[in-house]
């Protein structure tokens, strides 16, 4: 075996130049198969030669290119001519199948630039064997439908204006699917590549086309409105009255900037501590509310309703829930009126949904956590295509969570399944890893 470690070459001659080591090989002489009749050291006669290179892996930081006389050879059974086969070699990329190995290693998890960088091929070359493979993997995966769905988007691309949709298995905690655009027909299509019958729960935020394409593709499902999208609602308008309090001078402007926390805060958190510290800070904290309830009587008005608001999530039932709601839109008066009967208004277009809460007490936070892993991936190559971007995240930087499987002890060997079923990509721990260095050793 040569120094190369390829056992089926012999070094010829090397040279250095420019940060590139060029390697002359021959390959060792042995019967070869005709590739047209199948016969294997048949007669046979030497047809010429095709000089042809190859890249390997590199050394360090020199690039090594393997440069090698192909014979060509013409059958003498069927008279056709024919290349000799090269073992460890790829005709397809150009370079040899450990490199090949090496790069779509690396293409997972770095940048195609930063790889290209390293090994000496173009760009264009990793990115058409990136494509290759992730088709090949989405070709084997295959995916479990989940008992609780949830959908959401998350918004990547600027000039596109659509956000991509993202479909979780909210129980498992791993991301389902990633699609280009959150159109009502769009995720329809994918939804109907789930088994409609195994769906019993569907979470997502106040986006009437998930709630009617849930519907419409699983209609024995309940569709649960996330509570956080709905809480959201109020603060948002608790801060809309906190703001239409800013007339006024420029220093009353600046005390209500500050005053966004301790409005947003919930009376049971500031009524209660369990150390000295905690009760201070209780203190100064219900000081802090008197003073502003007694500047501002409208922000105590708004104050009240959002707590009337929270009473819905605090009841135990559907009933009680149902209760605190009635109570909150009576609560709904006066000039905190234009803030909070939209909050209102909205709960009540999308009531079932809401209150689905008390059947299915399912939130979307983990789908939102999933957002926040796939922007830390998208960020991690500016300019990652669509494609490239939903291959890295579903097949790269999480592992396919599998359900344990019970093995009995038999005779024979256990073997699992060459496609087995998954919940999923589990992005959980993932870990964004440093671009490749220039000078990080790659040694053959």
């Amino acid at each position: 075996m040569s120094i190369l470690r390829l056992p089926n070459y012999d070094v010829l001659d090397h040279e250095e130049r420019n940060g590139v080591l060029r390697i002359e090989i021959v390959k060792t002489p042995g019967p070869s198969t005709c590739p047209h009749c199948g016969v294997w050291g048949g007669r046979r006669h030497g047809f010429g030669t095709k000089r042809q290179t190859f890249h390997d892996l590199p050394h360090g930081p020199t690039k090594v290119v393997l440069i090698i006389d192909r014979q060509r050879y013409r059958c003498l059974e069927c008279q056709r001519t024919f290349m000799d086969r090269l073992p460890d070699m790829s005709d397809e990329h150009g370079m040899t199948k450990r490199l090949e190995s090496y790069v779509l290693e690396e293409a997972y998890r770095a940048t195609f630039s930063s790889v290209a960088a390293v090994v000496g091929v173009t760009e264009g070359t990793i990115r058409k064997m990136f494509k290759k493979a992730m088709e090949s993997a989405d070709a084997r995966r295959d995916l479990i439908t989940p008992r609780v769905l949830g959908i959401d988007e998350v918004g990547l691309y600027r000039k596109s204006k659509r956000p991509c949709a993202v479909f979780t298995n909210i129980q498992q905690k791993t991301v389902v699917e990633i699609i280009r655009d959150r159109d009502k027909k769009s995720v329809i299509r994918f939804l109907h590549s789930l088994e409609a019958s195994e769906v019993e729960a569907v979470t997502a935020d106040l986006w009437d086309g998930y709630h009617h394409a849930a519907r419409e593709v699983f209609p024995y499902a309940l569709v649960v409105a996330d509570k956080f999208h709905v809480v959201k609602l109020v603060n948002d308008a608790m801060d809309k009255c906190r703001k239409s309090q800013n007339a006024g001078s420029e220093s009353k402007r600046r005390y209500l900037r500050g005053l966004r926390l301790p409005l947003l805060s919930r009376a049971k958190d500031i009524s209660t501590a369990k150390d000295a510290s905690g009760r201070e800070w209780i203190r100064s904290k219900q000081r802090q509310l008197d003073v502003i309830f007694d500047q501002f009587p409208a922000l105590y008005d708004a104050y009240l309703c959002k707590e009337f608001f929270y009473d819905i999530y605090d009841a135990p039932t559907l009933e009680a829930a149902k209760e605190a709601f009635a109570f909150f839109e009576s609560s709904i008066t006066g000039p905190i009126a234009e803030h909070f009967q939209p909050v209102a208004k909205t709960i009540r277009y999308f009531e079932e949904a809401i209150f689905n809460y008390w059947h299915q007490p399912f939130t979307n936070a983990w789908t939102e956590t999933a957002n926040g892993l796939i922007r830390r991936v998208f960020d991690r190559g500016r300019g990652y295509s669509f494609d490239v971007l939903r291959s890295k995240v579903i097949h790269t930087y999480g592992s396919q969570r599998l359900p344990a499987q019970r093995v009995k002890r038999t005779d024979f060997a256990y073997s699992p399944s060459l496609h087995p079923r998954t919940y999923g990509t589990d992005l959980s721990t993932l870990e964004i890893i440093p671009p490749i260095s220039l000078e990080s050793p790659v040694s053959t």
